[in-house]
């Protein structure tokens, strides 16, 4: 059976010019989604015409932005027509599964090359997530409680980084805060803080002897 299918909008793609064309082609039956985006997640009648069809029938399309908006969509869309045995027209791309199997093919072959696409998003989404958290600190707890004495009592970030080997982010990571206001206020504080309490309130509570 061939089955035709229309949606129309409020751009040149009507219902009575689709339905000539899809007449034109020999469609036994028409489901119609009137007034629905392309961009729209949910087709009413175009899930309709998915359930109803069986293998052998053919499903016959004006153009591939009836089906969707997106190629990978489209692409799904024709993985999932070969999964159920059914073939695809689309008359103004002139694409035809009857005639050239191909189709599903390339098809097949963007939608594994889009699936990749989003591994390796992910993969770098989560690489990305993973450096937000925060590296691990190049100072040992002794060297950090030492920077922090050592920018009290007036030592540059450069002097201080070229103590303990370590680039300048790292040292302005611990000790800069984001203004100016706060940097003054963060050091004055540090300025008369016994070492054993200064200890406390950067690594939590003082280890037990």
């Amino acid at each position: 059976m061939r089955r035709g299918y229309i949606r129309t909008d409020k751009t040149e793609h009507t219902k009575d010019g689709q339905m000539q064309e899809l007449r034109a082609a020999n469609c036994e039956t028409f489901h119609v989604d009137e007034g629905i985006s392309r961009r729209a997640f949910l087709k009413p009648e175009l899930d309709r015409l998915m359930q109803e069809a069986v293998a052998g029938d053919v499903l016959v399309f004006c153009s591939l932005d009836r089906i969707a908006e997106y190629q990978r969509d489209i692409a799904e869309f024709f993985a999932k027509c070969q999964m159920l045995g059914v073939d695809v027209v689309v008359l103004r791309e002139g694409l035809n599964t009857l005639e050239n199997s191909g189709v599903y093919e390339v098809m097949a072959a963007f939608v594994g090359f889009a699936q990749g696409l989003d591994y390796e998003r992910r993969a770098r989404a989560i690489e990305k997530a993973k450096r937000k958290q925060g590296r691990p600190s190049k100072l040992s707890k002794e060297q950090q409680l030492e920077a922090v004495e050592m920018k009290a009592s007036g030592k540059t970030i450069s002097q201080i980084a070229a103590t303990f080997s370590v680039s300048r982010a790292t040292i302005y990571s611990l000790l800069e805060p984001k203004t100016e206001k706060q940097k003054t206020k963060k050091l004055d504080a540090f300025a008369n803080i016994p070492r054993d309490e200064l200890r406390e309130i950067m690594f939590g509570k003082r280890e037990q002897n």
